[in-house]
């Protein structure tokens, strides 16, 4: 369970020379986990483990190589003395041990203001995209652009694949559609646009397409403001048969 909970900072009383001093983040603003034990009859819950997050906004679960993930898209903290924040990654190293350890993404890049963390797979490999709404005011700098992570076999870790310009994007969509023949199999990725204000607040959502092993700009979609995206894919067959 994620809490978007911002921590009363810079603070408000105390003498003014305090103002900027690191605010501590309690309990009640971090993460929660809880399991859910199946028994004979009904379940049980109980509270695993409280995750140290910054006003996290989502958050995505998968299994993949034997392992379990759970992945927390967090809006950053607002302090002077963090340069950044990034969004966590936590791994069960072990199914049979209900135990989560924190990992880093590798080639980590920090995401401003992420919004929504999905996980997919793309021709039986695991990718992370993450939604970051940026900087309101910013041009398209790395605070402004969304990342994809790809998984590193070699290492079991998600490294940096590359990064997508998004406009204020608080959600992203993946849309597969998968042909018989493999080749002929079509993969997108859909960001909403929410810039407020700035240069890019008419922009419209964006749609790249996977090409070469890359996400590459497709066509945008005239939808202004948007907030949130869902997507399904089907294949409808055009064949039909006569009696």
């Amino acid at each position: 369970m994620t809490v978007d909970y911002a921590v009363d900072y810079p603070r408000s009383t105390g003498h003014i020379i305090h103002t900027n001093d690191p605010v501590d983040i309690p309990t009640e603003a971090k993460s929660v986990l809880f399991r859910f034990n199946l028994l004979s009859i009904g379940y049980t819950l109980s509270m695993e483990m409280y995750l140290d997050t910054y006003r996290a906004q989502d958050a995505e679960s998968w299994c993949h190589h034997h392992r379990c993930y759970l992945g927390i898209a967090e809006y950053g903290s607002s302090q002077v003395q963090e340069v950044a924040s990034s969004s966590s990654i936590w791994v069960q190293m072990n199914l049979d041990i209900p135990s989560y350890t924190e990992m880093k993404l590798e080639d980590e890049q920090f995401s401003d203001r992420a919004y929504k963390m999905v996980h997919f797979l793309l021709n039986d490999r695991s990718y992370l995209v993450i939604a970051s709404l940026g900087s309101a005011t910013g041009n398209n700098t790395y605070n402004n652009q969304s990342p994809v992570y790809m998984y590193n076999y070699n290492n079991r870790q998600y490294k940096l694949l590359q990064r997508l310009p998004t406009f204020g994007a608080t959600d992203v969509a993946f849309i597969p559609f998968k042909d018989p023949y493999p080749l002929y199999s079509r993969f997108f990725l859909t960001f909403t646009s929410n810039k407020n204000d700035g240069i890019d607040e008419d922009a419209e959502a964006i749609v790249y397409s996977y090409s070469k092993g890359r996400f590459i700009p497709f066509q945008s979609l005239p939808v202004l403001k948007s907030r949130s995206v869902v997507a399904s894919s089907k294949l409808i067959s055009t064949t039909s048969s006569t009696s």
